[in-house]
């Protein structure tokens, strides 16, 4: 018999892994007209970005907010990436195109957020 947490727990990160689908389909394109001299910067940014959803699924089986965490430090690396790629000394991408990917991947980490939230994992400021 099926467990209906798990079941739950899965749905929720597809919904998650989804929604960063959107993101990955957006900015990936884009990495393919970066200059060569940054393949270094690309394809690192693209090693994080293929782990996202591994991780995201291997929270979901696992139950562990651990991976929940990882999985959104991965996305905050990725964000420091967009500003890096984005600087005046690089130029790999535009401003437009750094403030869309980071709207979608603040989307991801909304819910990443408030599926913790609901785990009663995340502090609570003012509680002791």
């Amino acid at each position: 018999m099926a467990d209906p947490k798990l079941h739950s727990r899965k749905t929720e990160m597809l919904r998650i892994v989804t929604v960063f689908d959107g993101f990955m389909n957006y900015i990936e394109p884009i990495t393919h007209t970066m200059p060569r001299r940054y393949s270094r910067m690309r394809d690192a940014f693209l090693d994080v970005m293929w782990r996202v959803p591994e991780q995201l699924y291997a929270a979901a089986m696992s139950d562990q907010v651990g991976k929940v965490h990882h999985a959104d430090a991965m996305l905050a690396t990725l964000r420091w990436f967009l500003r890096q790629m984005k600087h005046p000394d690089r130029r790999m991408i535009t401003a437009h195109q750094q403030e869309v990917a980071e709207t979608k991947l603040a989307e991801v980490g909304g819910m990443i957020h408030a599926w913790l939230e609901r785990k009663g994992a995340t502090k609570r400021q003012g509680k002791a």
